[in-house]
């Protein structure tokens, strides 16, 4: 609670012109956006370009952010329309990887027994078999920790479509680590 007031604060002040609140900004969130746009693209370098080009937006449009306290999922949102742009401009189809969110999946999803290693060897290819927007909604809830109305405002989808889409994708991923434990589906 505390670390949102602090980035509403930084959110204000930026938004007044302080050139150093918008460099704090930019700093708090480059590493985790990094993270999220090098999983739904492929290419490294086609994902510092989108975190560069959504630094470009969030510059040009931070004036017209009304909540502060929304910067992160506005931020992420604007992150995710360019990686869907950069999708569609290569004629690529943009696929999740999810290796580097395996050790951050939370034990109390109940999707698979982290201490079984056999199923957490396999935790990226199990994700990578889930359609890319079940992949997607499991990447910003679980592993970058979004709330799921924050996930909704993000992929500008109904609340309802992102509890749809991660009962299915963790429905799938419980089904499949059962057979690979030999238990039943």
């Amino acid at each position: 609670m505390l670390e949102d007031k602090k980035t509403s604060f930084q959110v204000l002040r930026a938004q007044s012109g302080d050139r150093r609140a918008l460099d704090d900004l930019l700093k708090g969130c480059q590493v985790p956006l990094y993270r999220y746009l090098s999983s739904l693209l492929e290419d490294p370098l086609d994902a510092e370009d989108a975190v560069q080009m959504t630094f470009l937006q969030v510059c040009r449009k931070l004036r017209s952010l009304r909540n502060p306290a929304l910067f992160r999922p506005w931020t992420y949102r604007i992150a995710a329309r360019i990686a869907y742009r950069v999708c569609n401009r290569r004629q690529r189809h943009s696929r999740l990887t999810v290796t580097d969110y395996v050790d951050a999946l939370p034990d109390t999803t109940s999707v698979v027994n982290l201490d079984d290693f056999e199923i957490k060897e396999r935790l990226p290819e199990l994700l990578e078999a889930l359609t890319s927007n079940c992949r997607e909604v499991l990447v910003l809830h679980y592993f970058e920790e979004f709330t799921v109305p924050e996930v909704a405002a993000i992929l500008e989808v109904p609340v309802g479509t992102v509890k749809s889409r991660l009962s299915y994708a963790l429905t799938c991923l419980r089904k499949t680590t059962a057979k690979y434990r030999g238990g039943e589906q």
